[in-house]
């Protein structure tokens, strides 16, 4: 098969890559719930096996290879950032080492990890071209399109049916939402913020997929994911607030209101009571902040505090952690724990040399990416998601190519 930059084949990779990885991300979620066990602490242990990381492998060489086939000036500063932030990797783990003896320790797991920072720079760059081809990347949005609505459709059916394959917390009956296929509840966020994005871009610009967009909002209120539900709230703000006319903004602003009030007596019932009885006995118990955040402030505090315990000065700008003992789920503090100051320079100039490339105010990937990095303060999965890779890539090169009238629908 003859690849150009641009063409049909390159685009048929892209869509494979597109359901390949969700078929296998399927057999992921699939596995994790068979063989997960509860405790009596209500922890649930998973010992299962990943078919999505053989699939990943697979293109991650294809896209190397797509990258060195079409190498130009672009790619080349890129691949030396990547190589900037791996040096910064390396530099900080071996300062870490140096003061941290634990026989746990997995060298094989951290740079699993840094692969997973770097895999949604490795796609861009293997298929960047194909911003300047309309028709494919149709096409592409045309399979993007059809799994959204199989994992949303998968949603409601769960909730229909009580399935517990496609819960968020399977196993957890003590906790609401539903996720369809996704493996975990933050890939699910990132999962559904990309596809509403999307979405919403493509209706405001064309007029078209409104039942697409609320099929996926309908799934993404099931998620039981706070995280989701704010970025719906800013997605509903940025419309009323820049795209909704007079009638709109009277029409949404009427909606949230009478929802809320409708959504009130609906916790209460004595069906998902225990969902508001579980808020207040958290609340009562730790706090709001630690109840908003899932308990992910409490290890701000304690993981965090014990990791830069192990550091001297230079950490503090290479980074140095142990993540499967220092996981905090809060990316922010996540990366700079994982690649410290100068890593992190080089990983946000990455971002902005790449999905977020000649960013504009007024332009709506300028909404997703203030969107996406206030959502990363507050949850994890989203810098070292490789699931969302792909989806990211896709969803910002269609709006980059789209907006401003850079290509004709």
């Amino acid at each position: 098969m003859v690849i150009s930059r641009d063409g049909k084949s390159l685009g048929f990779i892209i869509s494979s890559a597109l359901v390949l990885f969700y078929l296998s991300d399927a057999a992921n979620k699939y596995f994790q719930v068979r063989s997960s066990e509860i405790n009596a602490d209500g922890q649930i242990f998973k010992d299962s096996f990943s078919v999505s990381i053989f699939f990943r492998l697979a293109f991650e060489v294809i896209f190397l290879y797509l990258i060195i086939r079409f190498f130009d000036k672009e790619r080349k500063q890129g691949l030396i950032l990547i190589g900037a932030l791996f040096c910064s990797f390396i530099v900080g783990n071996l300062l870490f080492l140096l003061n941290y003896y634990d026989s746990n320790y997995s060298l094989s797991y951290h740079l699993t990890l840094f692969n997973k920072y770097i895999f949604v720079f490795i796609i861009f760059y293997a298929i960047k071209d194909i911003v300047n081809n309309g028709d494919v990347l149709d096409k592409i949005y045309a399979v993007f399109k059809k799994i959204y609505l199989v994992n949303s459709c998968l949603i409601i059916v769960g909730l229909l049916l009580n399935i517990n394959l496609f819960k968020s917390y399977y196993n957890q009956e003590y906790r609401y939402g539903y996720n369809g296929l996704i493996p975990s509840i933050n890939e699910a966020t990132l999962f559904y913020m990309i596809g509403l994005s999307l979405f919403y871009f493509n209706y405001i610009r064309q007029k078209k997929d409104l039942i697409v967009l609320c099929i996926c909002i309908c799934a993404s209120l099931l998620m039981g994911a706070k995280a989701m539900y704010l970025f719906l709230f800013l997605l509903l703000g940025y419309h009323i607030l820049f795209k909704a006319n007079y009638w709109q903004k009277v029409v949404f602003s009427s909606i949230l209101f009478f929802g809320i009030i409708v959504l009130i007596p609906f916790l209460l019932s004595d069906k998902y009571s225990y969902l508001y009885d579980f808020f207040i006995y958290q609340y009562e118990k730790e706090g709001l902040l630690f109840t908003i955040t899932s308990g992910r402030s409490f290890f701000v505090i304690t993981r965090f505090l014990e990791n830069t315990d192990l550091w001297n000065l230079p950490n503090y700008f290479f980074g140095g952690t142990d993540q499967l003992k220092f996981y905090i789920e809060m990316d922010f503090f996540d990366s700079f724990l994982f690649i410290g100051i100068i890593g992190n320079i080089f990983l946000f100039r990455l971002y902005f040399k790449t999905i977020f490339k000649n960013i504009k105010r007024r332009n709506f990937r300028f909404f997703f990416a203030c969107s996406f990095f206030l959502l990363s303060f507050l949850v994890g999965h989203f810098f070292a998601s490789a699931i969302n890779g792909l989806y990211l890539n896709v969803a910002m090169i269609f709006m980059y190519a789209y907006e401003d009238n850079r290509l004709a629908y």
